[in-house]
């Protein structure tokens, strides 16, 4: 018995139909170009290289030392022939042309997974405007930080890893493979497992939720472990001192830089009191760095952050159609998920303890959980009702919130230094430049 095929019923009032959706879905393809210019725009052109190769000029020249990988990399480089440019700061630029394409492909991924296979929705589509402002993501590229900045393509690509997987196999694989880039990565950077480690226990509790308590602590282990050990290695047998920081700042010209906030700084002096003077800081000494920046600047900090993280997923619950409940109900399940939340936390503690940038690290932990809250959402849009007119509208000052959030300069410095930016600067050269070796000082 033969049927007649199905009418298409009419759109119902006050909602878009398919061929009207065309000209938002344009603009939202706009938008990504857009972001996608602007990402490259600021690496190439806002954000000067001097910066960002102050965390690739270590190698293994003199031994086992922190980042040590980065130079090699950079080391690497030199000898290939359209990449050599016959100087250490300009090998090191190119390698950040390759870390912002890492990026952009890790961006790409999670569009990929937002708008592929099911029919394109219009709640999807904003979403993926979203994944290239995310605040930390794209300031992390901003004030590219070498190798590192890899980690956020790692983990876009580990977290569309799970959220495809369709057996324990391919989650055992994704698991495996990303703790094996987290263990480079570490050689790269000594915070590199810490700054992705809460996206990806988040990744395994939210994506893995069907599988055993047992499986998912195995695929936490397999992608944690690797980096917490290389992490310890150079921890403990790395070569630390001013005969390190000599080697880097010797890589370096000896010449008057302008940076963005600052003004005109001595390039090495300023590499020193910013990056180096860490290869020969003693516990103490860092500790010290996290009081001196006084509890009222980091308590701004701490409530900027989370402002940050509120709008964010806040912004997501609105596009998505998806409260955050439903993610949250997730994520305390049960006793596992609810272990790999803490542990993602704690991983946190080290950094807050160490450094006194906290309003880079809020960002960052938006990413992380942003990432996986997106992509959780995915499926659940589908069962919601397409995106009027009034709630575009409204979408469009969170939009432009999180535009603005990610032009402003949040990750390189506290915001304690952003009211007297060359004050601050130059307390820190009366206060760490007399341990600098003759190297650092410049002529």
């Amino acid at each position: 018995m033969t049927h007649a095929p199905a009418q298409a019923s009419p759109a119902p009032s006050g909602v878009a139909g398919p061929v009207s959706r065309w000209p938002f879905y344009a603009v939202c393809g706009t938008v990504l170009l857009i972001e996608c210019a602007f990402t490259l725009y600021k690496e190439v052109a806002l954000h000067s290289s001097k910066y960002s190769v102050l965390y690739s000029t270590a190698d293994y020249g003199s031994g086992l030392v922190r980042r040590g990988l980065s130079g090699e990399f950079i080391s690497l480089l030199e000898h290939v022939p359209f990449v050599a440019h016959g100087d250490f700061v300009s090998t090191a630029t190119f390698a950040n042309y390759l870390f912002a394409a890492a990026y952009l492909a890790g961006a790409a991924a999670v569009i990929w997974a937002l708008l592929a296979g099911k029919p394109v929705s219009g709640r999807a589509t904003v979403l993926a405007c979203v994944v290239l402002l995310l605040p930390g993501w794209a300031e992390q590229l901003a004030a590219t930080r070498g190798m590192v900045t890899v980690g956020w393509a790692v983990l876009a690509f580990y977290c569309v890893a799970l959220f495809k997987s369709r057996s324990d196999r391919q989650a055992v694989v994704a698991s495996s493979l990303y703790g094996a880039a987290m263990a480079v990565l570490s050689l790269a950077h000594e915070a590199a497992v810490f700054l992705y480690g809460m996206g990806a226990l988040l990744a395994v509790a939210v994506f893995l939720r069907e599988k055993s308590g047992w499986f998912r602590l195995a695929c936490a282990a397999l992608s944690l472990a690797p980096g917490l050990a290389a992490t310890a290695v150079v921890a403990l047998f790395g070569k630390t001192g001013n005969d390190v920081v000599a080697r880097q700042c010797a890589k370096l010209p000896d010449e008057v830089i302008s940076i963005p906030l600052m003004g005109d700084v001595e390039y090495r002096k300023y590499a020193y009191t910013l990056v180096f003077r860490f290869f020969s800081m003693t516990p103490r000494e860092s500790q010290e760095d996290w009081l001196k920046a006084g509890p009222v600047a980091l308590v701004l900090d701490m409530v900027v952050g989370l402002l940050v993280l509120l709008l964010v997923m806040k912004y997501i619950s609105h596009v998505s159609g998806v409260g955050s409940r439903s993610f949250v109900e997730i994520l305390v399940r049960d006793r596992v998920n609810v272990l790999l939340l803490l542990a993602g936390i704690v991983l946190w503690v080290p950094l807050f303890l160490v450094a006194v940038d906290w309003i880079r690290f809020w960002g960052q932990m938006t990413v992380d959980i942003a990432l996986v809250r997106i992509l959780c959402c995915r499926d659940s849009m589908a069962d919601q009702p397409a995106l009027t007119r009034k709630s575009r509208v409204l979408a469009a000052p969170l939009l432009a919130s999180l535009f603005l959030l990610a032009l402003l300069p949040v990750s390189l410095m506290p915001l304690s230094a952003l009211k007297d930016p060359k004050g601050a600067v130059a307390e820190l050269y009366d206060s760490v430049l007399k341990k600098a070796p003759r190297e650092c000082l410049g002529a």
